[in-house]
């Protein structure tokens, strides 16, 4: 009985007395130079890849939409000086509602352009600006409004969601990088003795309820449309 207690005993004797491995101190870590992704996108799958932002990388043909403005007539408030945009679309609204504009035309369309004479930069406060709103042709307009006759034509359009209007010059760039349209800016899209004429407009969005819920700068959406034409083929 002794001699089959010792068999089974002496295995767990032997074990526990067995020498431990030497302690050995974990491996530093690899540095940049040895990590294949150090300093770019991480190889994980799950991680998406970056969106681009089109103020940094311009705009892609999604951020641009091709319309077509039809002829139409216009009352054209006009002003020059300090704060000339919010002068002129006053005047606009102003006609709008005393009027009942929108009773006898409610599809009407307003737009408004930087008309200052000379070069204005990106960023720049204008120096002249005038502002529209589409009528009857027969209507009569009350000074100091003057009536415009709008040709038509093709615009490229892009919506401005930030009031960051360096986006027109991103607008130009699309413009002169296309393969179909050609850069239409400057060619007479009506006749005018007071302003510049053949600019891009800055279209009120959804003109009928900006107006109706009292023209408030909360319901102001704004398009920019860039003048184009199609490329002869």
């Amino acid at each position: 009985m002794r001699k089959l207690l010792f068999i089974l005993v002496l295995p767990l004797l032997l074990s526990a007395c067995a020498v431990s491995p030497p302690y050995e101190a974990p491996s530093p870590p690899p540095s940049p130079a040895e990590i294949p992704w150090e300093g770019k996108a991480s190889p994980l799958p799950d991680e998406p890849p970056p969106i681009p932002f089109p103020a940094a990388n311009g705009l892609s043909d999604e951020d641009v939409r091709i319309i077509y403005l039809p002829p139409m007539t216009a009352a054209a408030a006009y002003a020059t000086g300090n704060d000339c945009e919010g002068k002129a679309l006053d005047m606009i609204k102003q006609f709008v509602n005393e009027s009942g504009l929108l009773e006898i035309k409610p599809d009407a369309r307003s737009f408004g352009f930087d008309c200052s004479r000379g070069e204005t930069a990106i960023g720049e406060a204008s120096h002249g600006y005038e502002a529209w709103v589409s009528v009857p042709d027969d209507m009569e307009l009350p000074e100091p409004l003057i009536k415009r006759t709008f040709s038509g034509g093709l615009y490229a359009a892009h919506e401005l969601r930030d009031w960051d209007f360096t986006y027109w010059s991103l607008l130009g760039d699309w413009v002169n990088a296309s393969d179909t349209y050609d850069n239409d800016w400057g060619s007479p899209r009506w006749a005018s003795d007071e302003s510049d004429f053949g600019q891009g407009f800055e279209e009120t969005v959804d003109f009928f309820h900006y107006i109706q819920k009292g023209g408030h700068i909360e319901d102001f959406q704004l398009d920019l449309l860039f003048p184009i034409r199609e490329k002869a083929k």
